[in-house]
């Protein structure tokens, strides 16, 4: 093969064209092919596909030798595109509201500060004899005092990014803030400073505690 040969010849096109003969069509490596196969008198329905000449893998052009590899952007990698899947997007690790579902009280609709009464000591039961009366024990109440904090969870996108983003930066953000949300209301329930923020169970006074000493144990219970 001359040099005008080696440089029309397409090994790619070779390889395409075991794929999709319609979509790559052959010319110069089918006519080299088919002299080769006359000149080595290959009889037919022998070789099958295209016979390739030995020396295209080692032809050079022009006294120049160039590698093109799609890992270096000048020599090629240009031209390898990249797939952006936004239907595998990939969202972080996150840790879940759990201060709901261990059975925190919500209330709805407040407008101003509230006051909640509240027992702060229950009666106790008592023993006494057949001559001694049990020892009177009164619960004593309380009061909860509360006023409203503010939080929130703000980020500012552009018209142009909720309109071109894939997949939806619009629900992608919503549900970022969401859990931003949960879990910063869990950590103002359960560590909360009581600035600018709710007193947390942490830093609250008698509250109360329960540490299971002195609980029979079921099989104590059946006897």
């Amino acid at each position: 093969m001359n040099q005008k040969e080696l440089k029309e010849y397409s090994l790619r096109k070779v390889f395409l064209n075991r794929f999709d003969p319609m979509k790559y069509e052959l010319g110069i490596e089918k006519e080299i092919s088919q002299d080769l196969i006359s000149k080595m008198d290959i009889a037919d329905g022998i070789a099958k596909g295209v016979v390739v000449p030995h020396n295209i893998f080692s032809r050079k052009l022009d006294k120049e030798k160039r590698t093109l590899v799609a890992g270096t952007p000048s020599a090629g990698g240009y031209s390898v595109g990249t797939d952006h899947l936004g239907s595998e997007f990939i969202d972080l690790l996150r840790n879940e509201m759990v201060c709901l579902r261990a059975g925190v009280r919500v209330m709805s609709g407040l407008r101003g500060n509230i006051d909640i009464p509240k027992l702060t000591a229950g009666v106790s039961m008592g023993w006494g004899t057949e001559v001694q009366e049990v020892t009177e024990q009164n619960p004593t109440l309380g009061t909860v005092t509360m006023t409203p904090k503010s939080g929130a969870a703000l980020v500012n996108a552009s018209l142009q990014l909720l309109l071109q983003s894939d997949p939806s930066v619009e629900l992608m953000l919503q549900n970022d803030m969401v859990q931003a949300i949960a879990l910063g209301l869990d950590l103002a329930i359960l560590h909360g400073t009581g600035t600018e923020q709710p007193s947390g169970i942490a830093i609250t006074p008698n509250i109360g505690g329960f540490n299971g000493a002195g609980i029979p144990e079921v099989e104590s219970l059946s006897h």
